[in-house]
């Protein structure tokens, strides 16, 4: 009995040696060797003189292997940015691959997502990262290449119109149509506060057409012609909640919408909203909504790159930071603009507004 508690004992012992060196072979260097980009033969790349080919390769990447110790799949991915502190950051995932290539407009969209302004000459910023698995506790960070990029100007959003008897318009799909207003944060999700009829209506992606156009069928989801289907959907219907005031929300991403009674009653009825700031040299006074006293438009106006805010007849100045698209607030910032011909849209009830170009 006694020789038989001893083999155990030792076999024990020898097992778990054994496991701690198979432990101690997985082991991963704390410190691992960094992925190196290689030197760039061309930093400097001029999108403008090439958005005519915006399938072409603009530029690639390659870089060298990290070193974790262990013989496993290495993670890596790249990292541009407008600031060397790669605050704002888009990232590319490539998977264990250590080459990426962008296209024209691959990069020219990356970079004015980032905040490159259009046709001015500015320093992007990239690194790779590498990583094992999702364990972001053991990334490790290449050199940092900086290129000299100037891109041009590209209209990277869809937009969405009213139609039908329950909005401005009515049943005509090239009336003046008010957009809805798209969110910063999703672009995929658009809103419209307003004063809507009791009756019917549909969201319509371009002017004077009717496709594609969506609507619901079951009064919860999104139903789009051809996105879901090849017929027409039913329209979003209002009838039987009266004239007044609602929120109409539009998330085109995961096909759901909502309509929800809006509460007016305490807010401001402004006689005047002035556009002002440096795109423009003369102040524009947009036009008020005759079916709706809180939104203001102007269409086709030309403005130069700079920034404009929307200010009141009380001497209020709304703003925000975001191109395009934003919910302004006194004193908010300054709207950036890059010069084009633009239709401007204005909610004073939620402060959004939309500055689509017309091209």
């Amino acid at each position: 009995m006694k020789k038989l508690y001893n083999y155990l004992f030792f076999t024990t012992i020898i097992l778990f040696l054994s496991c701690t060196e198979e432990r101690d072979d997985l082991v991963v260097n704390s410190l691992p060797t960094s992925p190196t980009l290689a030197e760039i033969s061309n930093s400097t790349i001029n999108l403008v003189n090439l958005q005519n080919l915006p399938d072409n390769p603009a530029i690639t990447l390659t870089w060298s292997a990290a070193d974790y110790g262990v013989q496993t799949p290495i993670n890596y991915d790249v990292e541009i940015s407008n600031t060397d502190t790669f605050e704002n950051v888009a990232t590319f995932s490539n998977n264990n691959q250590r080459t990426i290539s962008w296209s024209v407009s691959q990069l020219n969209v990356a970079a004015q997502k980032i905040g490159l302004p259009v046709e001015v000459e500015s320093d992007l910023y990239v690194r790779v990262v590498a990583s094992l698995g999702n364990d972001d506790d053991i990334r490790s960070v290449s050199n940092t290449a900086v290129l000299k990029v100037t891109t041009y100007f590209a209209y990277l959003f869809k937009d969405y119109y009213l139609v039908g008897a329950a909005t401005q318009p009515g049943w005509d799909n090239n009336n003046n149509n008010p957009p809805l207003f798209r969110t910063v944060a999703d672009e995929n999700k658009y809103s419209y506060t307003g004063y809507f009829n009791a009756d019917e209506f549909k969201v319509l992606e371009f002017l004077g057409q009717w496709q594609p156009q969506w609507g619901t069928d079951d009064g919860t989801t999104l139903s789009g012609n051809p996105a879901t289907r090849s017929d027409d959907p039913s329209a979003f219907n209002i009838s039987a909640r009266g004239n007044g005031y609602y929120t109409f929300t539009f998330n085109v991403g995961n096909k759901t919408f909502s309509i929800e009674d809006y509460d007016d009653t305490n807010s401001t009825d402004f006689s005047d909203i002035t556009v002002k700031g440096s795109a423009s040299s003369t102040d524009i006074s947009l036009t008020q909504s005759s079916f709706d006293s809180h939104l203001w438009y102007t269409n086709g106006v030309d403005l130069m790159s700079g920034s404009i805010n929307f200010v009141d007849n009380n001497g209020g100045v709304w703003g925000n930071t975001t191109e395009f698209n934003g919910k302004a607030t006194p004193n908010g910032g300054d709207i950036p603009i890059t010069e084009r011909n633009y239709n401007i849209w204005f909610n004073d009830l939620t402060g959004e507004y939309m500055i689509i170009p017309t091209f």
